[in-house]
């Protein structure tokens, strides 16, 4: 049976930044080239005398330290002094330009952070038994998991806490931390055009444009911004490239647009996901080059099955015409790099740009290749922050492929999994038994436990608060807009959801009157009812709000 603890404190890896471990330094020990001498004892009685003196004041030292360090009250792991003598350390190298030619860049030197102030012992028995009642109708079996952390690192709360359960899209603080730590939330990627061929004088391209990926979820085409089809994400319009082409000189082209993706390798779904996902456009297939979240928009008259209903997309026309929205479906896209490219043919038709080929799709540059022009998409902290609060699966699933060819990988599913749960240890998190196959928490296979994702929430808190805002604020952003309001838990947790057809999970953190950030999380798995399950998770939620954010911080109308 599942019992709940108290006091288990977490504790940062003092290394912060792990070498590889092809890497790892070996230890030997230096032999000194002193020469040596053989100490033969006091000479004369008066040094024998002061010999016996010293020593004995040395042992009663040592004696009365003993017996003060016994009887003075036990401290918590000095988790702040660790940070602070990681911080004295020299970084490891200067980060170089975020948006210089290459793959494998410096990202920010990620240490264990310097945590609160752990809570005193009246606060942590008023918790406990505030949450008892409720902790007590969770079903007592090991589908259940529940860890609440105070600002110290120290667990106060447990149920089943280090059991690795599925956790849904509230992995995405997993991935959103590592893209935020790595790239850093002011980076943006960029979207190259290169071109094979001669421009003349007069602006002809005698060749082909290449739409080069870079890993950017942002690219949308002027028809699914203009047609509402795509809910309003951040954006960098097929329509914005093509003015940039048209500036470069380009005024026609005789080839073709060729999309490329020559960063992403492996797999393009993730080990894990049901087949039922793409059909159902839950998940798309990932490259670095792609539109409208993956998705191409087709006629309503076409059967979605057919390999060949892409064929007629819209994108593969230069006028759509008077066709209304309503008379048009999307589907996943099958080549998402020939539909970037077909779009962008479209917008650079619409500018009076003529494309003479029909789009392609590639997954290499020909050495030839030279540079058109190059346009930058949004911001990182905008990509995490709507990944985050709408938990957009294509994005999450996109960026976490991206981060892997940052770190020099190949920008498979696999390879970057493993670099998340590298970052997850950089940070100081305990990663054993934690298993990611994708960035999104769509894969079956995705196991982390609650312990795991409240340390991820409570150590980002602190490493950089700014990435707390990314987060669903209860009650009034995100996934969490029409949950728990008019309760003190409004407006007052931080989190993020997760929620699979038997899976139910939310993770998030709330700061109390001294701005100490306490974090909590809850994971239901194999639930016969997530809604039941989110209620007793909701129950906690609002009274832990009013234990650790009492009144008069909210009305009495709030409950």
């Amino acid at each position: 049976m599942a019992t709940s603890k108290v006091g288990r404190h977490v504790t940062p890896q003092p290394n912060g930044r792990r070498a590889p471990r092809a890497q790892q330094p070996r230890r030997f020990t230096r032999k000194s080239s002193a020469p040596t001498s053989r100490y033969r004892g006091p000479a004369t009685i008066i040094e024998w005398i002061m010999s016996v003196g010293l020593v004995g004041l040395v042992g009663l030292a040592l004696g009365l330290n003993a017996v003060s360090a016994y009887t003075a009250p036990q401290s918590a792991p000095p988790i702040s002094s660790m940070a602070a003598q990681q911080a004295a350390t020299p970084e490891p190298g200067q980060a170089s330009d975020p948006n210089s030619e290459g793959i494998s860049r410096v990202g920010r030197d990620v240490r264990p952070p310097m945590l609160g102030k752990a809570a005193d012992t009246n606060a942590v028995e008023v918790i406990r038994k505030t949450l008892a009642p409720t902790l007590a109708r969770f079903p007592q079996h090991d589908q259940v998991s529940v860890a609440l952390i105070d600002p110290s690192g120290r667990m106060i709360v447990g149920l089943n806490e280090d059991e690795p359960l599925l956790p849904a899209s509230a992995i995405k603080v997993a991935t959103g931390s590592a893209l935020w730590n790595t790239f850093g939330p002011d980076y943006h990627f960029t979207t190259r055009l290169m071109a094979r061929g001669d421009l003349s004088p007069d602006g002809v391209l005698n060749g082909d444009l290449f739409l080069v990926g870079d890993g950017d979820p942002s690219l949308m085409s002027e028809l699914a911004i203009d047609w509402k089809v795509r809910p309003p994400r951040p954006t960098l319009s097929m329509g914005t490239i093509a003015e940039a082409i048209k500036k470069a000189g380009i005024k026609s082209i005789t080839g073709s647009v060729v999309g490329v993706d020559n960063i992403f390798h492996g797999d393009q779904i993730a080990k894990g996901w049901k087949d039922s996902y793409i059909s159902e456009q839950n998940a798309t297939y990932i490259r670095a080059l792609s539109v409208d979240r993956g998705r191409v928009i087709i006629p309503k008259n076409e059967n979605a099955s057919d390999e060949r209903a892409t064929d007629k997309a819209v994108y593969h026309t230069t006028q759509v015409g008077n066709a209304e929205p309503e008379t048009f479906q999307t589907i996943a896209s099958p080549d998402t790099r020939k539909d970037a490219a077909a779009a962008l043919t479209q917008s650079l038709s619409a500018r009076g740009v003529m494309v003479g080929g029909l789009p392609g799709a590639e997954d290499a540059l020909p050495s030839d290749a030279k540079e058109v022009t190059a346009v930058q998409g949004p911001a990182l902290r905008q990509l995490v922050d709507w990944m985050a609060l709408r938990s957009d699966n294509h994005m999450a699933d996109m960026l976490i492929r991206r981060l892997d060819v940052q770190e020099g990988g190949d920008g498979s599913f696999k390879s970057a999994s493993n670099v998340v749960i590298d970052h997850m240890e950089q940070l100081g998190i305990d990663t054993a038994n934690m298993v990611m196959e994708d960035g999104s928490g769509l894969s079956r296979d995705d196991r982390v436990s609650a312990m795991q994702l409240a340390q991820i929430v409570l150590h980002m808190g602190y490493t950089d608060p700014d990435w707390l805002g990314t987060l669903a604020l209860m009650g009034e952003t995100g996934t969490t807009t029409n949950r728990l309001k008019n309760t003190p838990a409004q407006g007052r947790w931080m989190g993020k959801t997760g929620t699979l057809d038997d899976v139910s999970t939310y993770v998030g953190a709330i700061k109390d009157r001294q701005n100490g950030v306490w974090t909590l999380a809850m994971m239901a798995n194999k639930t016969t009812s997530a809604s039941e399950a989110e209620t007793l998770q909701d129950e906690l939620l609002v009274s832990l709000a009013k234990v650790l954010v009492p009144p008069p911080s909210f009305s009495p109308s709030e409950g």
